[in-house]
């Protein structure tokens, strides 16, 4: 598939794996218009993705040495 061709050259190891691009791919083929997530069932976020950047970022200035569950711990995310 020539876009994922396209993506290992500029990302290598970093490119999304191939299957992905695939699905992508297959849906837009099939009518999708638009990259913004579709709505999905489940529970929702319990905090946006904007406020729980913030609160990791500033974690993060105070200290660059966290582990992930003292993050999660201390955030609470």
């Amino acid at each position: 598939m020539e876009c994922h061709s396209e993506f290992v050259e500029a990302l290598g190891n970093n490119a999304i794996p191939y299957r992905t691009v695939a699905r992508w791919v297959a849906k837009f083929q099939l009518g999708r218009v638009s990259t913004s997530e579709e709505q999905r069932s489940g529970r929702p976020l319990s905090v946006r993705i904007d406020v729980a950047r913030a609160i990791i970022e500033q974690l993060m200035d105070e200290d660059r040495r966290w582990k992930l569950r003292e993050l999660k711990r201390t955030s609470g995310i």
